[in-house]
């Protein structure tokens, strides 16, 4: 949508998911299944030049709200929700590089609300902000279809339980490949491959696999 001369996108995420057969040390933490905390926003595109390159230039600033909606059981190791509101604030900028080949950078601080069912249900989990730069290298082989490589790079998020520092932070650098394809106007889908190649304070995943599909009214 269009305000004040400046082109708007309000959107609603609803994710949802399976984490099956998760392990510490060999022993099984469990499963978990069901929606995560619901996301609502808007990207405010500063600058928005389509024709510029083969996938256009681009800055946004987009403001993100995580609501304590999702699937939690203060009993349960592994949840999907997290208990507890968070702001995400991004910057995202897209830039022609040469011919089909486009850079993007993104970069995003996090802020946490207090979780007052966490532990043993009864405790209050604190978390400090976090920060995460984003960078790819895309190629569009046609308006509706690109693939990008890309490196993430996060810091801080310091856990604390009743006060106390858990061992657990967000320390996380990671490599991973992505393709996209639009399905007619109005449906994007995408796949994601991930892989962390250094995590300190946290777990250290060898593959990941994210799939979207995006639909736009």
């Amino acid at each position: 949508m269009d305000i004040g001369g400046m082109t708007v996108d309000p959107q609603i995420l609803l994710p949802f998911g399976h984490v099956y057969d998760a392990r510490i040390a060999g022993q099984s933490l469990g499963s978990a299944s069901g929606l995560a905390d619901p996301i609502i926003g808007a990207t405010f595109w500063l600058v928005n030049q389509p024709a510029a390159g083969a996938s256009g230039r681009y800055f946004g600033i987009t403001p993100l709200l995580y609501l304590p909606w999702g699937s939690y059981d203060k009993h349960d190791t592994l949840n999907l929700g997290e208990n507890r509101f968070k702001g995400d604030l991004q910057l995202g900028w897209v830039e022609p590089l040469w011919g089909k080949v486009s850079m993007e950078l993104y970069g995003d601080a996090v802020v946490y609300g207090h979780n007052d069912d966490a532990g043993t249900g009864n405790q209050t989990l604190k978390q400090d902000a976090t920060y995460q730069l984003q960078g790819n290298l895309r190629y569009d082989f046609n308006p509706a279809q690109r693939v990008a490589l890309g490196y993430s790079t996060s810091t801080g998020g310091k856990q604390y339980l009743d006060g106390n520092y858990t061992g657990q932070k967000t320390e996380v650098q990671q490599v991973r490949a992505e393709f996209q394809q639009m399905v007619g106007r109005t449906v994007q889908l995408s796949a994601q491959l991930t892989h962390d190649i250094h995590v300190v304070g946290g777990f250290q995943e060898d593959i990941g696999v994210n799939l979207r599909a995006l639909l736009l009214f």
